[in-house]
């Protein structure tokens, strides 16, 4: 019985002692620490119009109180302006071209690409930032369009993929659009007034009265027709006695 209970104590303690022990998470602890920062969230930054986010290292700052919106001198598109500031620049970042850059999304789903700028006459972003600098960012919008988001989108590298965004801002609303209002349509210019006709000159006036319109010669008047020929009555023989006697003709 001894040696039994003995042998029981050894494999329960060598069971105990099996693998190694738990180590309690510590935040101090330099291993969790570095592997908390390890993580990075593939998820774009969104925020408001006006707010700061982080892309690519750098911060980027579109502004909200400077934007500006002018009617274009031809057409009827109007022309959007973004301030945007680049802070922080670590590695290049592009703010316009086919590789990635700003998007402006519209109601409806669509995605509008920076353009030239045309009324406004203020300093663009360069198409590549490489260090920290502030600029704008154009687009032609159509009158009735409402922005939704401004968006910063950038390409995987080395995958041939479509640029993604990396930073969403949401818009409200639009400031009011100022400059010249937009010229009317084009009419085609007007046929000039037909000329009036003349006025029929009046009748001649005749010396004899009447109505004294112009008169024609005078006609011979027509040859009067001899009278019908007289036809001889014809003679016929009176009836007969018999009927004589029940008619009054005889």
């Amino acid at each position: 019985m001894k040696l039994l209970g003995a042998v029981a104590a050894v494999v329960v303690a060598a069971g105990c002692s099996y693998g190694p022990a738990p180590q309690s998470a510590s935040s101090s602890d330099p291993v969790s620490s570095s592997a908390e920062h390890s993580e990075v969230s593939i998820l774009p930054g969104t925020a408001l119009l006006g707010a700061p986010l982080t892309a690519k290292g750098a911060t980027i700052t579109p502004r909200a109180d400077t934007m500006a919106l002018v009617r274009q001198n031809t057409g009827d598109e109007l022309e959007l302006g973004i301030e945007v500031s680049f802070a922080d620049v670590s590695a290049p970042i592009d703010a316009t071209g086919p590789n990635g850059g700003f998007r402006l999304l519209v109601s409806g789903g669509e995605q509008i690409p920076p353009s030239r700028p045309v009324v406004l006459s203020s300093r663009p972003l360069p198409a590549r930032v490489i260090g920290d600098v502030t600029g704008w960012v154009f687009f032609h919008v159509k009158p009735g369009v409402l922005p939704t988001q401004l968006q910063l989108t950038a390409a995987p590298a080395n995958y041939m993929l479509d640029p993604q965004p990396i930073a969403i801002w949401a818009m409200s609303a639009l400031p009011a659009a100022t400059g010249p209002a937009p010229p009317p349509s084009q009419l085609p210019p007007a046929l000039p007034p037909a000329p009036a006709e003349p006025a029929p000159a009046p009748p001649p006036v005749s010396g004899n009265g009447g109505d004294g319109g112009q008169r024609g010669p005078r006609l011979p008047p027509p040859p009067r027709l001899p009278p019908p020929p007289q036809l001889p009555r014809p003679q016929l023989p009176p009836p007969p006695d018999a009927v004589c006697r029940h008619t009054p003709l005889c």
